[in-house]
């Protein structure tokens, strides 16, 4: 699959902005000069809810409280589907595997974001002033039939898109959104956000992904230098960071080492570590001290070409990852090797910090919807037949009992039918509305 930033045929078209406004042009010119400089904050209230809004001319807003009326109804691109980047690794990998897998062309669109932008997303806007002047100007007709991102920063844009687009666009979300799934026309979602599936929400057990078969197997045509001569079996172990109540530092890494250290004994294999952007150095130093004789670490760095993430998954006969990450325990799955969870420890003898005590009062105390369960994801992922706890798996090993069963079915999870739906569907606006875009963002 080839996005269309590298194709030369598909062109990204600027919008028309031509708009008739409403009010003499003295009005408007007023207008226009007390909101020039600042941001308009909308306060609405009704018998039932409450809602901010912030607009300002060119940047968001509704345009029909401004009288504004659309010249033509908005183009719909050739380009189907559109991928608005998140801010977070994890989740650009799963719209990226999705847009791949779903087999049409599609567009990137990376933005940068300002100091409004989280603000924008707690309040519900429809808006792109979150984002700085210049990633403005990548939103612009023809619009796509299919939205794909995930972020908090990134709702008010996608929502923003969909009025532009006179109702037309579709928007998909992957992971949680603070918005109300009414807003969206599909979230895709996995336990440990602890949502129930509906006509507007697919629940997976999984993560979505880019590992494939075809992957793998480009992946492991040249074995990568890291794995180069080392005994079999492999024993790949992927770590992600701190989040939520695990805290990765020096005693942990030294539990880690030692879980892996009996690993290798029970099964005379090797041991290979990738750490990743979120992995502490702390953590990082402590574990390479204590990692058992012979094994081989390799440390994220940024657009690193050489990194062996896929080839560590296609050479390794096991996986070890950190239960802290629910998309690398997926993409482990979808490898089709033998996973067990590293539970990270949060034991009284176990690395703590302010930040994860704090996030297990909320866990117990507040709203499910300000945390995430990832507990819950590993109970669904252990049920499933996906993978067994790390010192499970070693006490299995011990007995003499073989590498767990590996799941055949986890490719087909239903996403793609759900999209497919949406991109087949009648692209007109809903009947009775009026297609109304917002200003031109330039």
């Amino acid at each position: 699959m080839t996005s269309t930033e590298d194709n030369p045929n598909v062109s990204i078209m600027s919008q028309s902005g031509s708009m008739l406004g409403g009010g003499s042009a003295r009005t408007s010119r007023k207008r226009r000069s007390r909101v020039s400089m600042a941001a308009e904050i909308s306060v609405i209230y009704s018998a039932r809810s409450f809602r901010f809004r912030a607009a300002r001319p060119g940047y968001g807003g509704d345009p029909r409280k401004r009288g504004e009326q659309c010249m033509s109804p908005p183009d719909i691109s050739t380009t189907p589907v559109w991928v608005l980047k998140s801010y977070r690794a994890g989740e650009n990998s799963q719209l990226l595997g999705l847009a791949e897998r779903l087999g049409v062309p599609f567009r990137t669109l990376e933005v940068e974001y300002t100091a409004l932008a989280s603000a924008a997303g707690l309040l519900r806007c429809t808006t792109c002033a979150g984002i700085t002047p210049a990633s403005r100007k990548q939103l612009a007709a023809p619009w796509p039939k299919l939205l794909l991102s995930a972020g908090l920063r990134n709702e008010p844009i996608a929502n923003w898109v969909r009025r532009a687009s006179g109702g037309r666009t579709r928007v998909v979300f992957v992971g949680r959104t603070w918005c109300s799934v009414d807003r969206l026309d599909l979230l895709v979602t996995t336990p440990q956000y602890r949502l129930a599936p509906g006509p507007r929400v697919h629940l997976n057990l999984l993560t979505q992904h880019r590992v494939t078969p075809a992957r793998l197997a480009a992946a492991g045509a040249q074995p990568h230098a890291l794995l180069r001569d080392l005994p079999a079996p492999v024993i790949a172990v992927l770590l992600g960071g701190s989040s939520g109540p695990w805290v990765l530092g020096p005693r942990n890494a030294v539990r880690l080492g030692a879980a892996l250290g009996a690993l290798a004994e029970a099964t005379r294999g090797s041991v290979v570590v990738s750490t990743s952007a979120r992995t502490p150095e702390a953590f990082t130093r402590a574990l390479e001290r204590y990692l058992p004789a012979g094994a081989r670490l390799y440390e994220w760095r940024r657009d690193d070409p050489g990194n062996p993430y896929f080839a560590m998954l296609a050479a390794a006969q096991l996986l070890v990852v950190s239960g802290d990450s629910v998309a690398m325990l997926s993409e482990a799955a979808a490898s089709g090797k033998p996973v067990f969870i590293w539970d990270v420890p949060v034991d009284a003898d176990a690395d703590s910090s302010l930040a994860a005590v704090w996030y297990r009062f909320m866990m117990r105390w507040l709203p499910p919807r300000l945390t995430r369960d990832v507990g819950r994801f590993h109970r669904a992922f252990i049920d499933g037949g996906l993978g067994l706890p790390l010192a499970d798996g070693i006490a299995a090993l011990r007995a003499g009992r073989p590498f767990p069963a590996v799941r055949a079915d986890v490719a087909d999870d239903g996403t793609l039918a759900r999209l497919d739906a949406l991109l087949e569907v009648d692209q007109s606006p809903p009947v009775g509305s009026s297609v109304m875009p917002p200003r031109s963002t330039r």
